[in-house]
């Protein structure tokens, strides 16, 4: 199948990954292990900028978000444990960012492989609904002092970011499995103005449902930034 991204022709996906790999290769040659990480933007390579932000977008889920969120760079990421090995991300203008795989979005073109959009906000909501149960977590550990360490490098940062060990996303395919969760929130899912996506009605029968679930089921931990994106 023939791809063209950003007025650039290939003859295959086979073809277009072979394009990503090439530049990304470069890319790792200028990373070291004090500075391991490299960014693509709009100054420094405004082609393949463009390049990747019209292929991240086959990806429905990552489309979503950068529709809402506004992207500030392309990050690549060597392993700090296996050095040859790399990751690539999306940094957003909010601050916040979302791992993405290029070659995985090349695959994704021309395919019907896309998140529904009523499972986004799904997730977006039921992520809001244990939020509270989040910071209480946070704040458990911490206590008092101001400093505790990684859990996955043993590194002391005060920025501490709360991860799901049991991926967050399999604990909602969990939660969902057994119910008609499409028509069961067709008529209690609202735009949320205050902070932006959406959210569930205040008196949503799913809000206590889900909130019980988390309780019961996540296994949180704490980690720093780098280690949180190193498992996303």
């Amino acid at each position: 199948m023939k791809v063209e991204i950003n007025g650039i022709e290939f003859k295959s996906k086979n073809e277009t990954k072979d394009y990503l790999r090439k530049h990304f290769n470069e890319f790792l040659k200028e990373i070291d292990r004090e500075n391991p990480y490299y960014y693509i933007t709009k100054d420094n390579n405004k082609d393949l900028y463009k390049f990747l932000k019209k292929l991240v977008v086959h990806n429905e889920e990552k489309k979503k978000l950068i529709e809402e969120r506004k992207i500030k760079y392309f990050g690549l990421q060597r392993n700090e444990r296996n050095f040859k090995s790399f990751q690539t991300y999306i940094k957003f203008k909010d601050g916040s960012s979302d791992d993405v795989s290029f070659l995985n979005c090349v695959d994704l073109i021309g395919g019907n492989n896309k998140m529904p959009d009523w499972l986004f906000d799904l997730r977006d909501c039921l992520r809001k609904t244990i939020k509270d149960q989040t910071i209480q977590y946070k704040n458990e550990r911490i206590k008092t002092d101001c400093f505790i360490s990684c859990d996955i490098c043993d590194n002391y940062t005060y920025k501490l970011e709360v991860d799901h060990i049991y991926k967050f996303r399999k604990l909602v395919d969990d939660f969902i499995k057994n119910r008609d969760i499409e028509n069961e929130i067709k008529n209690i899912i609202v735009d949320d103005l205050k902070n932006g996506g959406k959210m569930f009605k205040e008196n949503a029968q799913i809000k206590k449902d889900f909130e019980e679930y988390h309780q019961k089921n996540a296994t949180l931990r704490l980690l720093c930034k780098k280690c949180n994106l190193k498992e996303h």
